[in-house]
C-alpha cells in the first residue's frame, strides 16, 4: 500500500486557505490512485480551542473538502477537524473517506489534551474505530492519545496492524513524538504512521517530523521542519511475516 503524509503549514482558524494549501500539496507529486492521504489533526482551522468558531456541522466545510477531494482523485483521503458536540462543546474528530468519496472512517479523539483545557472544551471518543483498507486493518488516534499504550492495544485486539497518527504535535516534545511513535510500532508489531503540522499558531510552534515506522521500529521516513509532501509503502505480507516469526502478541494479557 502506498502512503501519502501532507505535512502542513495551518493557516490559524482559516478553513479555505488551509484548504487551498491541501490541494496544493496533492498536486504537487504524483499520488496513485487508491493510495492513501493524510493530513493533521484539525488541518482546516489549526489546533484552536475556540469551540464557537472552529466546531463545524456533521457534514460541514471539512467533511464535503475530503468527500470531494478523495472521490476526485480515487484516494483514501483523512483529515482531522472540530465538530460540534454534545453540552454545546466540540469533538476532535479524524474523517476518512474510500476513493468513492464515501466516510469509510469516524474517529472522536479519547484523551483530550487536558494540558491546555482541551477537556474543557472538546468531548472525549469512547471507542476505537477501524477500517479495512487493501489487506491492512487500519485504526486512527489523534496527537495526545499517543501517550496512552491502551489505545492502541485496543487496536491490536480488534486486528489493527496500521496505526495513524494525525497530529499538532509542539516542537517543545519533538523527541517524544518519534520515540513514542517507534514505541507503539514496536509494541504493537505494526506499522504507524504519524503526520504532523509544521510552522507555528499564536501559542505554540511545531516542528513537523513526520514519521512512517515499519513493525520494527526502523524508521521508514522522516519528514523536516517544512512543508513537505511525504511518501512510502506498506508491505503487509512482511507484517505477517514478521508477527509470525516472533509472536509476542500471543502473550498479551
Amino acid at each position: 500500500m502506498k502512503v501519502f503524509a501532507l505535512q502542513m503549514d495551518l493557516a490559524w482558524q482559516d478553513p479555505e486557505e488551509n484548504f487551498r494549501k491541501a490541494t496544493a500539496l496533492l498536486t504537487q507529486k504524483p499520488i496513485p490512485a487508491g493510495s492513501l492521504v493524510v493530513l493533521p489533526e484539525m488541518f482546516a482551522n489549526g489546533f484552536s480551542q475556540e469551540v464557537e468558531t472552529v466546531a463545524e456541522a456533521a457534514e460541514g466545510p471539512t467533511y464535503r473538502f475530503l468527500q470531494e477531494e478523495a472521490k476526485k482523485r480515487s484516494l483514501f483521503l483523512l483529515g482531522g477537524r472540530a465538530v460540534h458536540a454534545e453540552d454545546g462543546k466540540g469533538a476532535n474528530e479524524a474523517l476518512l473517506f474510500n476513493p468513492s468519496g464515501e466516510l469509510f472512517l469516524q474517529y472522536r479523539k479519547m484523551r483530550p489534551f487536558r494540558f491546555v483545557g482541551e477537556h474543557k472544551r472538546f468531548v472525549a471518543g469512547e471507542q476505537f474505530a477501524i477500517a479495512k483498507v487493501g489487506k491492512f486493518t487500519l485504526g486512527v488516534a489523534i496527537c495526545y492519545d499517543l501517550r496512552f499504550p491502551e489505545i492502541f492495544r485496543q487496536g491490536v485486539r480488534q486486528g489493527v496492524d496500521f496505526f495513524i497518527v494525525p497530529a499538532c504535535w509542539p516542537a517543545a516534545r519533538a523527541r517524544h513524538w518519534h520515540v513514542l511513535l517507534q514505541a507503539r510500532a514496536i509494541e504493537n508489531q505494526a506499522y504507524v504512521l504519524g503526520v504532523n503540522r509544521v510552522g507555528s499558531d499564536p501559542n505554540v510552534d511545531y516542528a513537523g517530523g513526520s514519521l512512517l515506522v515499519d513493525p520494527q521500529g526502523h524508521i521508514l521516513f522522516s519528514g523536516s521542519e517544512q512543508e513537505e509532501v511525504l511518501s512510502g509503502e506498506l508491505d503487509h505480507d512482511k507484517l505477517t511475516a514478521y508477527r509470525k516469526s516472533f509472536p509476542a502478541l500471543q502473550d498479551m494479557q
